[in-house]
């Protein structure tokens, strides 16, 4: 597949250090992890591979220095693990997960930003039922709701939380707005009254992985790349300047 590109000179950089000026450089393997996060990161039903504007963005990102991008999608939980021991060199997040942050070194450059949301069946608020994904402390939200009494039942990923609450198996689904708002647009809502409290503008961050084989090189031309951005977010400077890879 090919896309345009237009995004070159973010990463110009001088003769010596360009790896577009040497064209038999071997490329450096990452892989890079993502969740199932529609509608920005899709997962193909039958090849059970992700696709979607953020991949898009950092594999593009990550190209222009040379490196050779392999997409690991998996669940949160097993991802966090697979980022522990460094099978996986980098991923995506917001801060303040705890099986994550100590084991990642965070970019400055925020990739999106996002908003969390509790969504609530109006003829069952009583009931401390809560479907949320199983892994995600959604900034102290969950704490927060277990400490108030409330007891989760945690799936795989956002579309069978989603699923679960729609199936009235919960009272209430604590998730992020764009897997939200996805499904619904898509597939409507079997509950008829809602109750919608959200915290908006969350940012997400590139996530190195401290075991990384990879770690060093990553954070250097990363950080080098994010002095060129101007834009508030990577998806948004995504967006404007319509850059990708060619295949």
């Amino acid at each position: 597949m090919i896309f345009a590109l237009a995004f070159v000179s973010l990463f110009a950089m001088s003769n010596e250090q360009s790896v577009d000026n040497k064209p038999d450089a071997i490329k450096q393997r990452v892989v890079l992890g993502v969740v199932e996060f529609p509608p920005l990161v899709m997962k193909d039903t039958t090849t059970l591979k992700c696709h979607g504007d953020i991949i898009d963005a950092i594999s593009a990102l990550l190209t222009k220095f040379n490196y050779e991008v392999r997409v690991e999608c998996a669940p949160p939980a097993r991802l966090f693990e697979r980022v522990r021991t460094g099978v996986v060199d980098l991923t995506i997040n917001v801060k303040g997960t705890r099986a994550l942050d100590d084991n990642v070194i965070f970019l400055d450059k925020p990739v999106v930003f996002l908003s969390t949301l509790l969504v609530s069946n109006k003829k069952r608020l009583n009931e401390k039922s809560v479907a949320a994904v199983r892994g995600y402390d959604f900034l102290g939200m969950r704490k927060e709701l277990l400490e108030e009494g409330y007891t989760f039942f945690d799936m795989a990923n956002a579309s069978e939380t989603i699923q679960l609450f729609e199936m009235h198996r919960t009272a209430h689904l604590l998730t992020y707005e764009a897997p939200y708002m996805f499904y619904v647009a898509n597939n409507g809502s079997t509950v008829s009254e809602l109750l919608v409290s959200q915290r908006r503008n969350i940012p997400s961050f590139l996530a190195v992985s401290k075991t990384s084989d990879q770690k060093d090189s990553l954070i250097t031309n990363l950080e080098q790349a994010m002095m060129d951005i101007s834009s508030y977010s990577i998806l948004d400077f995504y967006k404007k300047n319509n850059f990708s890879i060619e295949d």
